[in-house]
């Protein structure tokens, strides 16, 4: 897939793999939707990349309020009636055992993980043009659960059956949208800063794991090729 020129939409662009995307999307003189709650975050990004500012649509919104996207979609299509790849990167992942995680915290993370992408998704179908690419950041807790990741790791593999399916009926009808699916490592982001305990407070800690993890830039690098080479999932991880 060429991606020269297109419109980007990408969730989550503030900090981590949706920054270092956003960044390495623009060498190929790309217009962006930035959807996200850091709305000054995003500005400050936009300043420091010094790239045409026509080319940026900043959303502020919280997806884990995703029922109110039908009134964010109709804002997006007035100023880009058509969009080209959209690049699902906003999460939230959880630092606590299953028995203790509230059924509050866990509807938390399904909200931004799973049915914001969605739903997000389902709205923007009839405005992608073809060919097209749908890129969903899961995690290898899509692959694999393990401790403390529970609810974080249902919410990825939810990721997978659906977006697998998906591809599955694009391909029916003969839809030129590809289904790209990536499965991260530890990648040095924010990430378990953000995480959500079992009563919903942030972990406020960077793990060591995260610490030694990989730079968000190169897999930003590795996801734009498979794009282009029209991958359907990769996994992008350290040793």
């Amino acid at each position: 897939m060429v991606i020269d020129n297109k419109v980007v939409l990408i969730t989550g662009a503030s900090s981590g793999i949706g920054e270092a995307l956003l960044k390495e999307f623009t060498n190929y003189r790309c217009s962006f939707i930035l959807i996200s709650r850091n709305q000054e975050k995003l500005k400050q990004i936009m300043q420091e990349l010094n790239y045409p500012q026509e080319k940026f649509l900043i959303l502020p919104f919280d997806l884990t309020q995703y029922k109110d996207l039908p009134t964010v979609v109709q804002e997006i299509i007035k100023r880009f009636p058509k969009i080209d790849i959209i690049i699902h990167n906003a999460g939230v992942t959880q630092r606590s055992f299953a028995k203790e995680t509230t059924i509050q915290t866990t509807e938390k993370i399904f909200a931004l993980d799973f049915f914001s992408p969605v739903y997000l998704t389902q709205l923007l179908l009839p405005y992608m043009n073809e060919p097209g690419n749908i890129t969903v950041i899961s995690s290898v807790a899509g692959k694999l659960g393990s401790p403390l990741r529970s609810s974080y790791a249902a919410a990825k593999h939810a990721l997978h059956g659906y977006f697998d399916s998906l591809r599955a009926e694009l391909h029916k009808e003969n839809k030129k949208i590809q289904v790209l699916i990536v499965c991260p490592g530890f990648v040095k982001t924010n990430i378990s800063i953000n995480a959500l305990r079992g009563d919903g407070s942030p972990h406020n800690k960077l793990d060591e794991g995260i610490q030694r993890g990989l730079e968000p830039r190169y897999v930003a690098k590795k996801i734009i090729n498979a794009i282009q080479n029209e991958k359907e999932e990769i996994v992008v991880a350290g040793l």
